[in-house]
């Protein structure tokens, strides 16, 4: 997963061609026409003129062939929106009715049930509903690695992906820094 962030850093200038780093709410970061990035521990933090922040981590199966396989990402759409969760499997989907699991370093399991899960655009984007969604968000945020355990649909077979949490909060606080910014004009 460290090698896919390198590369994606070491490529991002040369694909953008007008692209020009410079220090950003503290971080060294990739400006481009109409958003800026940084990347901070295992994350990339994007933040668009509109006000739309993300930060992403990404999970490699190197048997699967595909740059990556399971995306976590943290996204809001400006300073006064809520913090939105997405867990994204890259190829095919999980099995909604089963529910999932969550483990943040050696805490209990969380259980996701298929009440809780909301799939509101591609059929491969997990979000939590706003109650859970901010209890995980304060684990994730203090944690060092997620574990997500599924069922694949249609399959029954069990997957995982384990992900890194360094560098979430740290991208969070830049995500906050950068829609202060905006708001400020």
């Amino acid at each position: 997963m460290r090698r896919l962030l390198i590369a994606l850093a070491a490529a991002l200038p040369l694909i953008a061609g007008a692209a020009s780093a410079k220090n950003v709410c503290g971080s060294k970061a990739i400006t481009e026409k109409d958003e800026v990035r940084v990347f901070l521990g295992h994350y990339m933090a994007v933040c668009e003129d509109n006000g739309r922040c993300r930060a992403m981590t990404y999970q490699t199966d190197p048997k699967s062939g595909v740059p990556w396989t399971h995306r976590l990402a943290v996204m809001r759409d400006g300073k006064e929106a809520s913090w939105l969760i997405e867990l994204t499997l890259d190829k095919g989907q999980i099995d909604v009715n089963e529910g999932y699991g969550l483990t943040i370093d050696q805490k209990p399991a969380l259980r996701v049930p298929p009440e809780a899960i909301k799939v509101p655009r591609a059929a491969n984007d997990y979000y939590f509903n706003a109650d859970l969604n901010d209890v995980v968000l304060k684990d994730l945020a203090a944690g060092g690695n997620l574990t997500w355990n599924y069922v694949l649909a249609g399959t029954k077979d069990a997957g995982n992906a384990n992900m890194s949490l360094a560098g979430l909060r740290k991208s969070m606080r830049w995500i906050t820094c950068m829609q202060n910014r905006q708001a400020r004009g």
